[in-house]
């Protein structure tokens, strides 16, 4: 899976003030997942692969499933929610290749400016297409909630 991650080159891609890092070496990934290991309510068959860059949250595979999906973790106080990003690690690297595409940031932004994407036509076809390529609508769903509220504040 990694190789696969390497051959992608997605180690970063943003959208407005979000962004995902994907771990490009052993070394980073173990980093990251030493980060949550010592948390008695982390599930040591999680399987860290990335990390949200704004919230710090945790992209990871469950290798106790027999599915490959993609979950992001949600730490809610006490326990670790997962919210399933893409069926895939293929369809994963598919989302963020087509978010690199559309925004073409290579940072976040916290203000918005004239990279930032804000047709509302394009950004509704452009959710679609995630949730179409994922199978997870949830995630994207609230993903392009928090995209909107970041443009109208």
């Amino acid at each position: 899976m990694l190789g696969y991650i390497q051959k992608s080159s997605l180690t970063h891609t943003y959208f407005g003030p979000q962004g995902f890092q994907l771990f490009s070496s052993e070394e980073e990934q173990r980093t990251a997942q030493r980060k949550f290991t010592d948390d008695p309510s982390w599930n040591n068959a999680w399987f860290v692969v990335g990390m949200d860059t704004e919230l710090g949250d945790p992209y990871l595979i469950n290798k106790s499933s027999d599915d490959a999906v993609i979950y992001t973790g949600v730490f809610n106080g006490n326990t670790w929610e997962l919210v399933p990003v893409a069926e895939t690690i293929y369809a994963f690297i598919e989302c963020l290749t087509l978010l690199r595409t559309a925004s073409a940031q290579t940072s976040e932004v916290f203000v918005p400016d004239d990279s930032t994407l804000t047709d509302q036509d394009i950004l509704k076809d452009l959710k679609q297409q995630l949730i179409e390529i994922s199978k997870c609508e949830v995630f994207w769903q609230q993903f392009f909630v928090c995209y909107l509220d970041w443009l109208t504040e």
